[in-house]
């Protein structure tokens, strides 16, 4: 299982480690990173897991 903390971008979105339907191919975003791909109006958060929730706690 991944790391739910976890986040990557797949598709355009950005998704949590532990979201099955979009297995991770590279590697993971950390938060900074996260930060700086939601910003980005051509990527989405997943609305399933939704990565942006656990940012903020760093």
């Amino acid at each position: 299982m991944e790391d739910p903390a976890a986040v990557v971008v797949v598709g355009g979105s950005v998704h949590r480690g532990d979201c099955a339907p979009y297995p991770v191919e590279g590697g993971f975003l950390d938060q900074g990173e996260a930060v700086i791909a939601l910003a980005d109006p051509d990527i989405e958060a997943c609305q399933t897991r939704r990565p942006e929730t656990g940012l903020a706690d760093g």
